[in-house]
C-alpha cells in the first residue's frame, strides 16, 4: 500500500506512527515480558533484578531526553534519528554477544537511549507537520496504536519465552530497532517541509505566554504522570486486599471502566481543540478525582465497579490532550529542548508518584493509596481550572 494519495500531514503521521509503534513494541517485548524470563530463568538472577533494571531504564531516559532535545535543536532530525538507531543497534549487538547480566544492563542503557532519542523526534515532527486543530487526533492515533504494539510485544515475549531459544527474542528486538531505517527517506524529517504542511489559523503563543504556560504545564505534566502511573500499582492491592476479589472477578469489574477509558480516549482525540485544552483537562480531572476518591471511600465491589467508570474516563481521555498541549507550547525556537525537558518531567512523575502512593498503602491501606491519587487529581483540577479561566480572560 502506498501513501501517494494522502495529504502531506497524513503521510507524515503514517511515518511517525511506524516510528512510535516500534518503540512501544520493543518496550512490550523486552521490558514488560521477555526480561523476566531472561533474567530470572535463563541468567538465574535475584527476584529484584527486573525492578532494578526498569529503574535503570527509566533513569537513563530522564537524563537523555533533554540531551536528545538539545541535539535536535542544534543539528537536524536525521542526525538524532541516526544517533538513536546507532544506540539501538549497539544494544542488540551487546545482547547477542554477551550472555551475562552485565551485558543485559548495558543493553538496557543503550535501548533507553534509543527510546529517549526517538520520542522527542516523533513529537518534534508532529509539531511541525500537524495543524494545531488536529494534533489531539494525531496523538490519540499514536496512543491507540501504541497500546496495540505494546500488547503485541508482550504476547510475543511470552511466546518466545516458552518456545524459542533465548537469542530469538533479541533477534526480534533487532528487527524492531532497524524498522525506523525505513523512515530515513521520509519528508516528515525535513524541516523545510513544515511551512508547506502546517497551515494553521491558530498562531503559537507569544514568548512571554509560552514561558508562563510551560511553567504551569510542567506542573500539570508532573502531577498527571504521578497520578496515572500510580493507578497500575495500587489497583491490584485495592481489588485483592480491600475488595477481596479474584483475578477473574477483577477482570469483570474492569470491563465497564475499560470501555469508558476507550470511549473517552476516542472523544478526546476527535474533539479536543487548541484554545480550550486546559478546560478540557479540568473536566477530565474532575471525573478522575471523583472516581479515585469514590474508590477510596468504598469497600463494596458493586459500588467500586460504578465509581471506577469516571476514574477510567478521566484518566483514559487525558493523554491526547496533554500530548497535544506539549506540541502547542513547544513553539519553534528551542522546541527540541522543551519537548525533551517535558518528557523528563513525565518520567520524574512516573517515578515519584507510584513511590508516594505505595508508601501510603504500606503505612495505611490500599484505600489510603487511592486517596493520594484522588487528591493528586484534585490538585490537577485546581491548576488546570485556574489556567483555563486565565486563558479565557481577554
Amino acid at each position: 500500500m502506498t501513501t501517494a494519495h494522502l495529504r502531506p500531514e497524513q503521510r507524515a503521521l503514517a511515518v511517525l506512527t511506524v516510528l512510535a509503534v516500534t518503540q512501544d513494541a520493543i518496550h512490550g517485548l523486552v521490558f514488560l515480558s521477555y526480561m523476566n524470563h531472561y533474567l530470572l530463568d535463563v541468567l538465574e538472577a535475584s527476584p529484584g533484578l527486573p525492578g532494578y533494571t526498569l529503574a535503570i531504564h527509566g533513569g537513563t531516559k530522564l537524563v537523555i531526553h533533554p540531551l536528545a532535545g538539545r541535539l535536535l535543536d542544534r543539528s537536524s532530525p536525521r542526525t538524532l534519528l541516526a544517533a538513536s538507531l546507532a544506540c539501538g543497534g549497539a544494544a542488540v549487538a551487546v545482547l547477542l554477544t554477551f550472555h551475562t547480566l552485565a551485558g543485559f544492563l548495558v543493553a538496557t542503557v543503550l535501548l533507553a537511549a534509543n527510546s529517549a532519542g526517538m520520542w522527542p523526534l516523533v513529537y518534534d515532527a508532529l509539531a511541525r507537520t500537524q495543524p494545531r486543530g488536529s494534533r489531539a487526533g494525531a496523538t490519540g492515533l499514536l496512543t491507540i496504536a501504541g497500546y496495540g504494539a505494546t500488547g503485541a510485544g508482550f504476547v510475543a515475549g511470552v511466546l518466545l519465552s516458552g518456545f524459542a531459544p533465548w537469542r530469538a527474542a533479541f533477534v526480534a528486538t533487532g528487527v524492531l530497532v532497524a524498522a525506523p531505517l525505513l523512515c530515513l527517506a521520509a519528508r516528515a524529517f525535513d524541516r523545510g517541509e513544515a511551512a508547506a504542511v502546517v497551515r494553521d489559523s491558530h498562531p503559537p503563543p507569544s514568548p512571554g505566554g509560552r514561558r508562563a504556560g510551560l511553567v504551569v504545564f510542567g506542573l500539570v505534566v508532573f502531577l498527571d504522570y504521578a497520578a496515572i502511573s500510580s493507578l497500575a500499582g495500587i489497583y491490584g492491592p485495592y481489588t485483592r486486599r480491600t475488595l477481596d476479589l479474584s483475578l477473574p472477578q477483577t477482570t469483570l469489574l474492569l470491563i465497564p471502566a475499560g470501555l469508558a477509558a476507550l470511549g473517552s480516549l476516542a472523544l478526546s482525540a476527535r474533539f479536543s481543540r487548541p484554545g480550550r485544552r486546559f478546560a478540557e483537562m479540568a473536566a477530565l480531572y474532575a471525573l478522575a478525582a471523583g472516581g479515585a476518591l469514590g474508590l477510596a471511600a468504598t469497600s463494596s465491589p458493586a459500588l467500586a465497579a460504578v465509581v471506577a467508570v469516571p476514574l477510567a474516563a478521566g484518566a483514559g481521555g487525558i493523554g491526547p490532550i496533554v500530548a497535544a498541549t506539549v506540541l502547542d507550547l513547544s513553539g519553534r525556537s528551542g522546541r527540541g529542548l522543551v519537548i525533551g525537558s517535558l518528557m523528563s518531567v513525565e518520567g520524574l512523575g512516573s517515578v515519584l508518584g507510584p513511590a508516594a502512593v505505595a508508601g501510603a498503602a504500606d503505612l495505611g491501606s490500599p484505600r489510603a493509596g487511592l486517596a493520594v491519587v484522588g487528591v493528586t487529581f484534585a490538585l490537577l483540577l485546581l491548576v488546570t481550572g485556574i489556567a483555563a479561566r486565565r486563558a479565557a480572560t481577554p
